[in-house]
């Protein structure tokens, strides 16, 4: 495990800049707008915070959020380098919780349960023509497998929570004018915890986020003149933030309409059909089949000799 965010595979490998994010999308952007495309992923990482707050689902235990934030970032990481149109995205949610409940080291999480929790949302949001029969413990073993091949084992994640709780801590520890943080820390947290259905932890660093959440909900009590000073003495890039920020709160904008019933089951409807064949799979019979033409030349090569 990497201690240091900035020599993990998180930061080396997977933090990308919003133009490579849109070409790992092109696919499904080539059939959804940017607003439609965030809508489905707000709906997934919905459905996993839903799964995870179900006590069902893990044994009459909830599950963490930091286990939640790194299953929508395993969900996030996986389409960037496939379409909908390779695995289920229904199959591939719970997938990316059950990974994550292992890395994060929450424990097992039953499958059967993972499946149940998934048709109970379904119902609930009235998609009655979801096909879930891929949702059986071979599928989800298997999907799993692909999950890990398509992440190349990069499982680690790191998150804003551990960077907020300590910008806490030090501005406790700071100045007696910072005491009256009561009301601004929890909203600070669930402001993180919504960002979770942004592209933000795959922009940013944990940090920049985590100070990002805090602006905002500096701004969201009216407290911003409280922080001036702080802020100016920061030795962080205010831009960046300041896009955290803005990003936040485009989400929220979306957010209201993404929950409409209605909207959500139009886009749902125009979900491409699965293929087949799954990206390793095809991986695999695209090198079967060149290994076999490259057999059929040598033979046909070695019998024109006689």
């Amino acid at each position: 495990m990497a201690y240091s965010f900035w020599k993990s595979s998180h930061f080396e490998q997977w933090t990308m800049e919003k133009a490579d994010i849109l070409r790992g999308r092109a696919e499904d952007l080539n059939k959804f707008s940017e607003e439609e495309y965030q809508k489905i992923i707000i709906f997934f990482c919905n459905m996993l915070q839903t799964m995870a707050q179900d006590p069902n689902t893990a044994n009459n235990y909830k599950i963490r959020m930091q286990v939640v934030a790194t299953a929508c970032l395993y969900f996030k990481r996986f389409y960037l380098r496939c379409s909908f149109k390779d695995v289920d995205p229904f199959l591939m949610a719970p997938t990316c919780l059950m990974l994550a409940a292992k890395v994060e080291e929450f424990g097992q999480l039953s499958t059967n349960k993972l499946s149940s929790a998934v048709h109970n949302y379904v119902k609930k949001a009235g998609l009655t023509s979801v096909d879930l029969t891929a949702l059986r413990v071979s599928q989800m073993l298997e999907a799993e497998f692909i999950l890990l091949e398509i992440l190349d084992c990069c499982l680690i994640c790191f998150q804003p929570y551990r960077p907020l709780k300590q910008l806490f801590q030090d501005l406790r520890e700071s100045s007696a004018q910072f005491k009256e943080l009561e009301a601004l820390e929890p909203t600070a947290v669930k402001i993180i915890n919504d960002s979770i259905r942004t592209d933000l932890s795959i922009i940013y660093a944990p940090h920049v986020v985590a100070i990002g959440a805090f602006q905002l909900a500096v701004l969201m009590h009216n407290r911003e003149k409280d922080f001036v000073n702080w802020f100016s003495e920061l030795q962080v890039d205010l831009d960046k933030v300041l896009d955290v920020v803005m990003t936040m709160t485009n989400l929220y904008k979306v957010w209201k309409t993404a929950e409409d019933k209605e909207t959500i089951k139009g886009l749902i409807e125009k979900l491409p059909k699965v293929n087949p064949n799954p990206p390793v799979q095809q991986q695999q019979q695209q090198q079967q089949q060149h290994m076999s033409q490259q057999q059929m030349h040598m033979m046909q090569r070695g019998m024109g000799r006689f």
